[in-house]
């Protein structure tokens, strides 16, 4: 990394003339120094302006406990918002981002998304409040469906396509959120593949279409697990260790930590965990819910107008 040099006049070397220290202060005072101010020296910067309102809408008791970061926007389209408590007072993060899909770890969010319109790029979100939350940090610049674990890792995928752009299944790549190169974990040959982690983080894959998640896919305790539906659409894993997994017809599985697999029958549709595990985060159209574990039952906590949720994420 280069670093950045300071203007002439803000490291001065020896002792200069009465005159020009009178002038290079006029300067600073007018220009300023990089380093220099009470809060650069504190490591502050300046916080951006917060957005208009945008068109999207929100309505109900939001979360009992902490923050939800919602992708909602027309079709293909999708903006970040953010609400603790009441959601009617949702600040609006990004503008044009066109988010597809988002992951959350306690504190971090993984956001696929495409502001140009090409394919989706991960970046992990600046939440700090000092900057916009994207672009953040990218990840990669092609890359889908990302899942961040306990450990702060971070598995997303990448189709490939031969030299006759036919399907060529599907790379999953791993890398940390502290930083470091990406290093492929996992190659698949079907190109519709789900991504996530144990909560003692290991990889999980699961083939869209198919029952079968498998556990550590390329390592020495490869298992596989399988749902009791016809077919997983999603999957996601609570810091307890119990496994939500997503049927096509409506229905939906909990796979507990310790084997036993409830099913519950159900037009919500789970898209994330609470931080403790309690409960999940679910989508029906316009509306957001809590849904129960061991009952399926939802209570609903949000519900949107003009425009649709694309993806939802429960952090601390």
């Amino acid at each position: 990394m280069i670093a950045s040099r300071p203007r002439p006049g803000c490291q001065a070397r020896g002792r200069p003339p009465a005159a020009l220290i009178l002038a290079l202060g006029l300067l600073l005072s007018l220009t300023g120094c990089p380093g220099g101010g009470d809060d650069q020296k504190k490591g502050r910067l300046p916080i951006p302006p917060p957005l208009g309102p945008g068109p999207v809408g929100f309505r109900g008791t939001g979360l009992p406990n902490g923050t939800l970061y919602v992708a909602a926007g027309n079709e293909g389209s999708a903006d970040l918002y953010r609400a603790k408590g009441a959601v009617d007072r949702a600040q609006r993060l990004t503008g044009g981002a066109r988010i597809s899909l988002m992951s959350g770890g306690r504190r971090s969010l993984v956001i696929a998304w495409a502001p140009d319109g090409g394919p989706d790029r991960v970046s992990a979100a600046d939440l700090t409040g000092r900057r916009r939350p994207l672009p953040g940090r990218t990840l990669d610049t092609a890359g889908q469906a990302p899942e961040v674990s306990a450990r702060g890792l971070v598995a997303y995928t990448q189709p490939q396509f031969t030299d006759r752009n036919e399907d060529g299944g599907t790379r999953v790549l791993v890398r940390s959120l502290r930083g470091g190169p990406a290093r492929v974990s996992f190659r698949s040959s079907t190109s519709d593949l789900n991504v996530g982690w144990t909560s003692a983080g290991e990889l999980m894959v699961q083939p869209i279409g198919t029952n079968e998640i498998v556990v550590d896919p390329a390592g020495p305790r490869r298992r596989t697990i399988d749902v009791r539906l016809s077919a997983v659409d999603s999957f996601r894993t609570s810091s307890r260790g119990d496994t939500y997994a997503l049927g096509t017809r409506e229905e939906v599985a909990v796979i507990e930590a310790g084997g036993r697999q409830l099913v519950f029958k159900t037009s919500w549709a789970p898209v994330a965990w609470s931080p403790d595990g309690s409960g999940m985060l679910a989508l029906q159209g316009g509306r957001l819910g809590v849904m129960s574990p061991t009952t399926g039952r939802v209570r609903e906590v949000a519900r949107v107008r003009g425009g649709t949720i694309a993806d939802a994420a429960w952090l601390e």
